[in-house]
């Protein structure tokens, strides 16, 4: 919806300016590509038919090749921190709910959802600074030859990297995190620690928490940066500005004020719609388990709204105005997002949610009540898993292994129950702990409820795209009367060029 009457909104400013067709009709080449193209590097202009600086795309092909690999080592390098996060997640976890204090290791996965989540924003705003700069100097050495061509690259590849840098722990805890944790007595494990397993209460609070920090804290952090940089560096020049001019004995004028002020950068706007883009992705793609990010979203925006007033008022030189047909990449960017929220949402709802197994056992039996025993499976507990690196009986040996249905094996876990229950659909309490036929029917409807869901929403998508015009309507019938009477010119103008040439040719055939 939001695409679609933006669409509107720019056909609408386009005319109001006069920007259609002006990428293909006036813009011209980077400075900085035309100082790079040899001499050799020329082509006529298809369309004005003259001879235009230009570089073929088989010599810019290993530049975008090396750019490629370049970005992709990044990426990687997110994933790694991610890895490392989750890594971080296991460790911290087995430690704190070792801890005596009752109070402490009863909140083991709170206190590990939230420093888990602390850490990856920070590491996540330190990479996505590195990653700002790295971006800039690859798409300066991709060469493109004009403006639109060089920000839609650098656009795409910043918001590729941060895709993967702020979403990628939210949907690691959404689709990976215990969906393979295996059973007590094989124990699903990743770099030799056991896997970790969603809260009791499920997964979607984790997520919850997770998006929450990141979302919120990139914002304040965002904010505090946009308002106290730039005035602590306008202080600063200041300060230098006007030591230099005492010591000449000169003053320090108003247009010296204006000079020191701080400048919007190359990239202009770009931080601004790089901000508000990923927080639509906070607000679409994970709806469904953050369904507070809209109203968090609009109060950010509400406080964006002043403090850019104040930065670009007081703390900015007047940026340089350029013309631009549209919003660029962004507005692809923006339209690609929302087909993936609708995709995520709904694997969301379907896998990470109980909603749909809640429902089944509703159907089935027209109330919850024993939803809870229905959902968890049965294990012997003389099954367990072996255990090393423990005090062996009556002995002091850290090797001995406690083997699976040894006497000392329930003596060592203290046990009076031989059955213990577990999350999942697994066949119990003993071996073989393959997966029920109720499993794979609840799998059944998931897939079932992501199939519906999808195609409704996004025939509602498509309905909406039909129904509501790209272009208003007086635009449209006012771009129709400029093109006829453009055309009823062209038409005149020939009627009275045919009416003169016959008398000019008469009086020459007849002269006095």
């Amino acid at each position: 919806m939001f695409c679609e009457v933006w669409k509107r909104r720019q056909n609408q400013i386009d005319y109001d300016w006069d920007l259609f067709g002006f990428e293909e009709q006036e813009e011209n080449c980077r400075h900085q590509y035309e100082v790079k193209a040899s001499e050799n590097d020329k082509r006529t202009n298809p369309v004005t038919k003259e001879l235009e600086v230009y570089m073929a795309l088989t010599k810019r092909f290993p530049r975008i090749m090396a750019a490629g690999m370049a970005i992709l080592f990044m990426i990687c390098l997110v994933l790694a921190s991610v890895i490392a996060i989750i890594i971080y997640r296991i460790a911290i976890k087995v430690t704190i709910a070792a801890v005596s204090e009752n109070i402490i290791s009863s909140n083991a996965s709170l206190i590990t959802s939230c420093t888990a989540s602390l850490l990856s924003l920070v590491v996540i705003m330190l990479l996505q600074i590195l990653y700002d700069k790295i971006a800039t100097g690859l798409t300066d050495f991709e060469l493109h030859r004009t403006d639109t061509e060089y920000e839609d690259a650098y656009t795409v590849k910043m918001y590729l990297f941060a895709f993967v840098n702020y979403y990628s722990a939210s949907f690691y805890i959404a689709f990976v995190k215990g969906k393979l944790p295996g059973n007590p007595s094989d124990y699903g494990k990743i770099f030799g620690y056991r896997q970790e397993e969603c809260d009791p209460a499920g997964c979607l609070q984790e997520l919850f928490i997770n998006i929450a920090i990141v979302m919120c804290g990139k914002q304040f952090f965002n904010n505090f940066m946009e308002i106290f940089v730039p005035k602590a560096l306008n202080i600063w020049r200041s300060r230098i500005g006007r030591a230099e001019e005492e010591a000449s004995g000169d003053t320090y004028d108003q247009w010296e004020r204006d000079y020191n002020l701080g400048s919007l950068g190359p990239q202009g706007l770009f931080k601004e719609y790089l901000e508000m883009t990923i927080q639509f992705g906070f607000i679409t793609i994970f709806a469904a388990a953050f369904p507070l990010a809209p109203l968090f979203a609009l109060i950010n925006n509400i406080m964006e709204i002043r403090v850019d007033a104040y930065k670009f008022v007081t703390q900015l030189r007047r940026p340089y105005a350029a013309k631009a047909q549209d919003i660029g990449a962004w507005y692809g960017i923006l339209v690609t997002v929302g087909n993936i929220a609708v995709l995520t949402n709904a694997f969301i709802i379907a896998f990470t949610s109980e909603f749909v197994p809640r429902e089944v056992y509703r159907a089935r039996h027209d109330s919850l009540s024993g939803y809870i025993d229905y959902s968890l499976s049965s294990f012997n507990t003389l099954n367990f898993e072996t255990i090393r690196g423990e005090k062996g009986p009556n002995d002091a040996n850290d090797d001995y292994p406690v083997e699976k249905g040894s006497p000392y094996y329930a003596q060592y876990f203290n046990q009076t129950v031989t059955v213990c229950r577990y999350r999942g659909f697994y066949k119990g309490p003993n071996p073989p702990y393959d997966y029920t036929p109720e499993y794979w029917t609840l799998l059944a409807w998931k897939l079932v409820f992501v199939l519906l869901f999808e195609h409704i929403v996004f025939a509602i998508k498509f309905a909406l795209d039909y129904v509501i015009p790209d272009m208003p309507e007086h635009v449209k019938n006012t771009i129709k009367r400029e093109s006829y009477l453009a055309q009823k010119a062209l038409h005149d103008k020939y009627l009275q060029k045919r009416e003169t040439e016959p008398s000019t040719s008469t009086e020459m055939a007849n002269p006095v």
